[in-house]
């Protein structure tokens, strides 16, 4: 099907008194059919629902109208209110975030609407491992030991909840993405830095024009980003006890020290102790599964 597009100029817009503009937008569309569907105009058009005004960012593109015309049945005029008003399903009074799930008339597909974000902050106690100013330094006592109990700071992880729209979803999709993180680059955030604290999805239903109802998912993705990689962990190979290799044969051996006790001693990395002046040995290791979070989500 082939459709133009003609954008009639000269629309003007209008400040009330409490300071919110408002006006519109209106196109001339003609098609090579009587019956072409409303959402092929409305993509034809390129405005989505909650587009921010070219000239006017404050300004959001709200309800699609269109009619066509009776003299000449391929010829539609399509109109698009605008305005900085917030919405009445937005619960923000400056209307920045608005979710369309109490709109009406809505003909934008879920999956092309946009996503609202926002951001916390989690507060936590981190172990310090490095000196902060030199970051070589180890923090460890004199002994090169670590301390007991080890020194603790005062941290915080982002906290980042994002709402988006699907279709459809795989509700099997959710208990595998929790605890995730992203195995590459993504909105920003380099990769392993985000994990998958919580993932929700619920069913939602709107007036789509003349067409009845719609249904959708509404998805809450909650994610938390850490400044130190997700993975790998490294972890200081230590023990209480010690793999001894004799005639081909692997004996474990209780470490004990020089009073006969046991202890825990610094490994080599291959399950042997540590000779004395050695430095430690870290073991690295993977815990959480990495997933393309581009595939998954958007």
């Amino acid at each position: 099907m082939s459709i133009t597009v003609y954008e009639v100029p000269g629309r003007s817009f209008e400040t009330d008194p409490d300071g919110y503009e408002s006006g519109s937008r209106k196109w001339k569309v003609v098609c090579d059919t009587l019956n072409p569907m409303a959402a092929d105009i409305a993509t034809a058009i390129g405005v989505n629902h909650y587009d921010a005004h070219p000239q006017r960012p404050a300004c959001i593109a709200q309800t699609i109208k269109m009619a066509q015309q009776e003299s000449d049945g391929v010829v539609w005029v399509v109109e698009i209110p605008y305005s900085s008003k917030p919405f009445q399903a937005s619960p923000q009074p400056d209307g920045t975030q608005l979710r369309p799930s109490d709109s009406k008339n809505q003909l934008q597909a879920p999956e092309l609407r946009p996503a609202v974000w926002s951001f916390d902050r989690k507060e936590f106690m981190r172990v310090v491992e490095f000196d902060a100013l030199a970051s070589a330094l180890r923090i460890e006592n004199s002994a090169g030991q670590p301390f007991d109990p080890p020194l603790q700071v005062p941290a915080s992880n982002m906290i980042i909840r994002v709402e988006f729209y699907r279709a459809t979803i795989n509700i099997a999709d959710l208990r595998l993405l929790w605890d995730t993180i992203n195995d590459a680059a993504w909105q920003g955030f380099p990769a392993r830095t985000l994990r998958v604290n919580d993932l929700s999805a619920k069913s939602t239903f709107e007036k789509a024009g003349d067409s009845g109802l719609i249904s959708y998912w509404t998805i809450t993705l909650e994610l938390e980003q850490s400044k130190k990689p997700w993975n790998p962990t490294k972890v200081r190979d230590r023990g209480s006890v010690e793999a001894i290799v004799q005639d081909g044969v692997t004996i474990y051996r209780q470490i004990r020290g020089g009073g006969g006790d046991p202890m825990v001693a610094d490994l080599n990395g291959n399950g042997q102790r540590t000779p004395a002046g050695a430095g430690p040995t870290y073991l690295v290791f993977n815990l959480y599964e990495q997933v393309s979070f581009t595939d998954k989500f958007f």
